[in-house]
């Protein structure tokens, strides 16, 4: 038996693989080689004799055995024999990347024509004398809130505010006190009787409910096709910066923006690009030059480096034009317009508390070498620095598109006059805000 194998064996003898099982383990004469063969042999026939055997990944054999098929080997064949090959079953299809990136296309051009639809029944309703916010509704809601504080005190376990902005989850340990909680039923003294230590799992999103669609397009994309360390890629005009070549955003930092974290030089970069197709629009961009934030910023290089950098395209403007330059001194961004030729600067910073040593050296010095190598006579003793009354961001990360916002309100306006071009309320709303974040991810959306 062991010369022929069990291929041969199938050619001589019209046995099914279940057979072909137990003769293969057959001693000569006529028992089974121990008794664990045995039984299975015993059980094989009773499952023959009960129904026909139909060779398949779940016959006679694979019963008996208890033992499904797995891929490389089928019971009773051969080691190079497959399931999928002996049971003449398909190949199961493959994930394809490209078939998920088609997927998520789709599902976002329907939220998009679904948005456009949502937009002309918005403006096909008639609008309320009072709005949705009438005083007897607000009246009720208070009343209902009353009565619920009103009722005894129970235990109530309840998941404290956590900032839905990074795809992680946080442990939290909070102690509930018997005089801290809130329940809307009665509940008898002896059912909280000291504090007490919970330790809650929160699964932290990454996709806030109330975020533009535009916004979830580009981060659902960015989670769900880009790979770590990958990239969108566009061209900068050559009159941009004063050099054409390509800039970048990669996805972590497209996932940062989305979630209303630190603004990245590369991603003021992009709104910088999309601000200056829009003043062409405007027919504008003979009022603006603008600097890359990535050359004058603290951390690129010495300030000496960094004056001569902005100087390069102080030189570049002429009589009347405001030179537009994001700055990030380290840790914040802040706005610097500067009117080289009246040596006049205006800083726009929603801190207004940070210091400015950096800037006012690196800007100082490239006015300098500006007016020396324009051969400009020096008006004043020293350039002149205008804090611009501005909005002032109410966290901690804004900044960045606090000074987005800024430039977009500059560069909107009809005036050359920054004071009057700048809105002087005491912040930006999550919604003026959210404007700028729509335009940066509608630009970076043409390069998916």
């Amino acid at each position: 038996m062991s010369r022929r194998g069990y291929a041969n064996l199938a050619e001589d003898m019209d046995f099914g693989r279940a057979n072909m099982w137990k003769k293969a383990r057959t001693k000569k004469d006529g028992g089974y080689i121990n008794e664990d063969v045995q039984q299975v042999a015993n059980e094989i026939d009773e499952i023959l004799d009960k129904a026909p055997n139909e060779e398949s990944p779940n016959d006679a054999l694979t019963q008996a055995l208890g033992i499904p098929e797995y891929d490389g080997r089928v019971h009773g064949v051969s080691g190079f024999i497959t399931p999928t090959v002996y049971f003449h079953q398909a190949k199961p299809r493959k994930s394809n990347k490209v078939d998920t990136t088609q997927q998520i296309i789709d599902e976002n051009e329907a939220l998009r024509k679904r948005i456009r639809e949502l937009e002309q029944k918005v403006q096909s309703i008639p609008t309320s004398e009072h709005g949705s916010c009438s005083k007897s509704k607000v009246q009720e809601k208070e009343k209902v809130l009353e009565n619920v504080v009103k009722e005894k005190k129970g235990i109530a376990t309840s998941v404290p505010p956590v900032s839905l902005t990074s795809k992680k989850k946080v442990i939290e340990e909070e102690k509930v006190k018997e005089e801290e909680v809130i329940s809307t039923t009665p509940m008898t003294k002896n059912e909280v009787k000291s504090s007490r230590s919970m330790t809650k799992e929160v699964e932290v999103t990454s996709e806030p409910s109330n975020l533009p669609i535009q916004l979830k397009y580009i981060l659902r994309y960015a989670e769900r096709v880009m790979v770590d360390g990958s990239s969108f890629s566009f061209q900068l005009p050559l009159e941009l910066f004063g050099i054409s070549r390509k800039s970048y955003v990669l996805r972590e930092d497209v996932i940062d923006f989305c979630n209303m974290q630190k603004v990245k030089t590369l991603s003021m970069v992009a709104y910088i690009t999309y601000l200056y197709s829009l003043i062409i629009d405007l027919k504008k961009v003979s009022k603006y030059v603008f600097v890359d934030p990535s050359l004058i910023s603290a951390g690129h290089s010495t300030r000496e480096i960094r004056a001569r950098n902005l100087c390069s395209r102080l030189m570049t403007s002429k009589q009347d034009q405001l030179v537009v330059a994001p700055y990030n001194p380290g840790d914040h961004w802040s706005l610097v317009i500067i009117n080289p030729y009246d040596d006049v600067v205006y800083h726009l910073d929603s801190l207004r508390t940070s210091s400015r040593d950096d800037i006012k050296y690196v800007t100082n010095m490239a006015l300098t070498i500006f007016q020396s190598q324009k051969n400009l006579k020096k008006t004043r003793k020293t350039t002149f620095w205008k804090a611009v009354k501005c909005p002032l961001q109410v966290g901690t990360v804004e900044c960045g598109y606090y000074v987005m916002r800024y430039m977009r309100e500059i560069l909107s306006k009809d005036t050359s006059i920054i004071t009057d071009a700048i809105d002087t309320r005491n912040s930006y709303s999550q919604l003026e805000l959210d404007e700028v974040r729509v335009e940066w991810a509608e630009f970076l959306s043409r390069y998916i």
